[in-house]
C-alpha cells in the first residue's frame, strides 16, 4: 500500500489582480421584482464568468450581487473589465428597460490571503472601495493598476484623486477609465486615408490655381488655401514612420514624405521630379518592379508583396517590401501612384535563420535516428549472439560437469571401502564444486536471457507475485525463524516472472546474510509521481560503504562460499531485470545495522 498523508489546506498570502463588480441600484431592483431580478442576475453572472475565464481569470466569490475574480496578470484583469462592460452594454440594448442591469467595476493589484478557495485581506477591501467609486457602466482602477497598464493598453484615464479605505492607513489614488483608444493600426489607416484625401484636395487646389492664374485675387486666395492644405498634409505625413512616395503617370516622384528622406539619406532636390528608377544608385531600376508600376494606372491594379534586396547607399544591404496603389481623384493630375516602402530586413533574416536552424535540427534528428536504428540493430544482434553463446557455453560446460559428477559418484560408491577419509573428503569437495559450477552456469544463462526472453509488460499485482515468492521461500523462512512484515502493494507494469525473481533474490539474501538474531524483513512501497519505489529492509549483517555499488556487478562476492553459499550473480540479475523495466536499483546500508534495497517500477494505469 502507498501510505497516503492527509494534507490540510492552509492559508497562503500572494499578490494578484482583483476584479470586483456589483449592480448599481440592486436593492431598488429587488424591491420592484425579486424573482425577475434574481433570474436576470444569474444570467449576467454566467456571461461575466465566461468572460473572466476567457481572460485567464477565476471567479472566487459571488455573494449577493457582487462578483469577485482574481487574475495573475493586471493587463488581463483590466482587459476583462473592459470586455465585461462592452458585452453588458450590448446585452442591455436587447432587453426591456426594467430588466437591464448596469455594473460598476473596480480593479486593484495587492496582497490577498487565500483560504479554502476564497480571498481576503487589504487587496480585496481596496478593490471593493474602488468599485464603489465607479458609476453604472464604469470602471475604476487603483494607482498600482494604472502604473502597469497605462502604456500597455489603448485606454484613456481620468484621475479621481485620493480616497480613504476603511482600516487602510494611507489613502489610495484612483483613476477612472473614460474611453478606449483606437488601435495603432486603425490610426495609421485613418492617417493614410486622410493623407490621400488631403492629396486629392491639394490636386484640386492646384487645378484651380492653373485655371485662375489670370485672375490675381482669385489666384492669391487659391494659393493661400493650397498652402494651408500643403501645410496640413505635411504635418500629417510627418507622423508616418514608413517611407512613402507619390508618383505621376510617368513614374516621376511628385512628393516624398520626411521618413523617405530620413531612411535613404536623400534630399528633395535629389528626389522630386526624377524618375523612380534614377534615384540613388539605381536601386529601384528592377524590370519586374517597372512592369508592376506601369500596370497600376491603366489596369487600376495594385500590389502589396513585392520584395527586393539591394545594397543601398549609406544604409547598406536591406530587404524591402513594396506596396503600391493608385490614388483615385478627378482632374488632370488624377493619375497618381502611392508607393509605400517597408524595411523587412530583420524579419527576413530571422525567418532565414529559423529555416536554417530547422533544417539543421531536422538533419541532426535524422542522423541521430539513423545512429539509434543502427545501434538497435547491433544491440539486437549482440543479444542474439550472447544468448546463443550462453546456450552453447552452458551446454558444452554442463556435459563434462555431468560426466565428472557421474564418475565421482561412481567412484564414491564402488570404492567406498577402499578409500580413506581424506580421499572421501576430496571426492565430496569435488562434487560440491561441480554443483556450484552447475548453478553458476544456470545463473549466467538466466542473466543473458533477461532481455531476450522476457515477457511483454502487463499490469501486475505485486501482492500476488509476492504471495508466490513467499510460498517458494517458506522452508528457508521456517529454518531461519524469520519474521516477514508486508505492506499492501499496488500494481505495476512488469514481467511477472522477472518481478518474482527480483523479490526472491532480495528476500533470499535477507534470510541468508543474517546475524545471530532471527531475521526481520519489511517489504513496502512509496509512490513517486508515475513510478513506484519498492523496498526490502532487513536487520542482517549490513554492507560496508565501499561495497554498495560493487555488489551489483557480475560474479561479485563479499564473503566466502563456505560461509554464505551462492554464485555472486543474484544482484546482477536483479539490476538487469529492473533496468529492463526502465527502473533503478540501489542499497542503503551500514555494517551491523542491516540493509534496505530499493528499486523502482512504472505504475499500472488505472
Amino acid at each position: 500500500m502507498i501510505k497516503g498523508k492527509l494534507v490540510e489546506e492552509s492559508s497562503t498570502r500572494k499578490l494578484c489582480a482583483i476584479l470586483s463588480a456589483d449592480v448599481k441600484g440592486y436593492s431598488l431592483l429587488m424591491g420592484q421584482d425579486e424573482v425577475a431580478t434574481v433570474q436576470s442576475l444569474k444570467s449576467y453572472r454566467e456571461v461575466i464568468a465566461a468572460i473572466v475565464l476567457q481572460y485567464r481569470g477565476r471567479v472566487v466569490d459571488s455573494p449577493g450581487d457582487n462578483i469577485l475574480a482574481e487574475f495573475a496578470s493586471v493587463v488581463d484583469a483590466v482587459e476583462c473589465a473592459v470586455a465585461i462592460q462592452r458585452e453588458i452594454k450590448v446585452r442591455n440594448a436587447e432587453l426591456p428597460e426594467d430588466r437591464r442591469m448596469k455594473f460598476r467595476i473596480g480593479v486593484n493589484l495587492g496582497d490577498v490571503i487565500k483560504e479554502g478557495g476564497r480571498l481576503y485581506g487589504d487587496g480585496v477591501n481596496i478593490s471593493a472601495r474602488i468599485e464603489s467609486l465607479a458609476e453604472a457602466g464604469e470602471i475604476c482602477i487603483s494607482e498600482t493598476v494604472y502604473d502597469h497598464v497605462e502604456k500597455k493598453l489603448p485606454l484613456a484615464y481620468e484621475y479621481l484623486g485620493e480616497h480613504e479605505v476603511k482600516n487602510i492607513e494611507k489613502p489610495i489614488r484612483v483613476y477612472r477609465i473614460i474611453a478606449e483608444r483606437k488601435p495603432l493600426g486603425e490610426i495609421e489607416d485613418k492617417t493614410k486615408e486622410k493623407l490621400q484625401l488631403e492629396l486629392d484636395e491639394l490636386g484640386r487646389k492646384r487645378e484651380e490655381l492653373d485655371t485662375q492664374k489670370v485672375q490675381t485675387q482669385g489666384k492669391e486666395r487659391v494659393l493661400r488655401e493650397a498652402l494651408d492644405y500643403i501645410d496640413l498634409a505635411g504635418r500629417i505625413v510627418e507622423t508616418i514612420g514608413e517611407p512613402m512616395v507619390v508618383l505621376d503617370k510617368d513614374l516621376r516622384v511628385v512628393l516624398a514624405i520626411p521618413s523617405f528622406y530620413k531612411t535613404f539619406q536623400a534630399t528633395p532636390e535629389e528626389t522630386e521630379g526624377r524618375l523612380i528608377y534614377e534615384l540613388g544608385n539605381g536601386q529601384w531600376n528592377i524590370p519586374r518592379l517597372r512592369e508592376l508600376l506601369e500596370d497600376i494606372i491603366p489596369k487600376n491594379a495594385s500590389f502589396d508583396d513585392f520584395e527586393m534586396e539591394h545594397d543601398f547607399p549609406v544604409i547598406g544591404r536591406k530587404t524591402m517590401r513594396l506596396i503600391a496603389k493608385r490614388i483615385v481623384k478627378h482632374g488632370p493630375t488624377s493619375n497618381l501612384i502611392l508607393l509605400v516602402i517597408e524595411d523587412i530586413t530583420v524579419q527576413k533574416r530571422a525567418k532565414e535563420t529559423l529555416t536554417r536552424a530547422h533544417a539543421e535540427l531536422e538533419e541532426r534528428v535524422n542522423e541521430r535516428t539513423a545512429e539509434l536504428v543502427q545501434k538497435t540493430r547491433e544491440l539486437s544482434r549482440s543479444n542474439a549472439e550472447l544468448e546463443y553463446f550462453a546456450h552453447v557455453a552452458s551446454h558444452d560446460l554442463k556435459e563434462p560437469l555431468i560426466v565428472v559428477s557421474g564418475f565421482l559418484n561412481l567412484l564414491s560408491r564402488r570404492y567406498a571401502r577402499k578409500l580413506d577419509d581424506k580421499a572421501k573428503t576430496f571426492i565430496s569437495q569435488a562434487l560440491d564444486a561441480s554443483v556450484r559450477m552447475q548453478k553458476l552456469i544456470d545463473d549466467l544463462l538466466s542473466f543473458s536471457r533477461v532481455s531476450t526472453q522476457g515477457k511483454e509488460f502487463e499490469a501486475t499485482d505485486c501482492n500476488l507475485v509476492l504471495d508466490q515468492v513467499m510460498k517458494d521461500l517458506q522452508p528457508a523462512i521456517e529454518e531461519s525463524r524469520a519474521r516477514i512484515f508486508r505492506d499492501p502493494l499496488p500494481s505495476v507494469m512488469a514481467d511477472p516472472v522477472q518481478l518474482a525473481r527480483v523479490f526472491q533474490n532480495l528476500i533470499g539474501n535477507a534470510l541468508k546474510f543474517r546475524t545471530d538474531s532471527p531475521p526481520k524483513v519489511h517489504i513496502g512501497a512509496e509512490g513517486l509521481d508515475h513510478e513506484l519505489q519498492i523496498f526490502v529492509k532487513d536487520n542482517g549483517i549490513g554492507i560496508a560503504p565501499e561495497n554498495l555499488e560493487k555488489i551489483f556487478s557480475m560474479l561479485e562476492r563479499l564473503h566466502s562460499s563456505e560461509k554464505y553459499p551462492g554464485t555472486g550473480m543474484g544482484l546482477a540479475i536483479c539490476k538487469k531485470i529492473v533496468e529492463r523495466h526502465g527502473g533503478r536499483i540501489w542499497v542503503e546500508s551500514e555494517p551491523g545495522k542491516g540493509s534496505t534495497f530499493f528499486f523502482t517500477m512504472q505504475t499500472a494505469d488505472k
